[in-house]
């Protein structure tokens, strides 16, 4: 995760809507491009591993729409919700160590035959 630092802007960044003068935050994701922000980043947007990036964007929406919820049906929909996307990054891991397995089983078969 990529440490987040605070700054005085000394010329305006309308890109990020940050002008001349204004307090702003700025990262620098492993092997990616500076980012700014007026508001402090969230921890998914700091990370750089896209999966743990995803878990975390998870858990922020969890705690969103618990936070919003107005009844027990509010909490119980924002709930399987998040359980729903939790399955979906794991379903994303258990493609990623698929993968990972087929590659290392093609590069063995490959070997074997030198």
């Amino acid at each position: 995760m990529a440490r987040v630092h605070t700054a005085i802007a000394k010329k305006d960044y309308p890109g990020n809507g940050i002008t001349k003068g204004e307090r702003y935050y700025y990262w620098t994701p492993y092997r990616q491009g500076r980012r700014m922000s007026k508001t402090m980043p969230r921890p998914s947007q700091v990370e750089s591993n896209g999966t743990r990036a995803s878990y975390l964007a998870l858990q922020e929406a969890a705690d969103e729409a618990i936070s919003a919820a107005e009844t027990v049906g509010d909490i119980q929909a924002a709930l399987e919700d998040a359980s729903s996307e939790a399955e979906n990054v794991a379903e994303e891991l258990r493609e990623k160590a698929q993968n990972i397995e087929d590659g290392f089983q093609h590069e063995t078969e490959q070997s074997a035959t030198f």
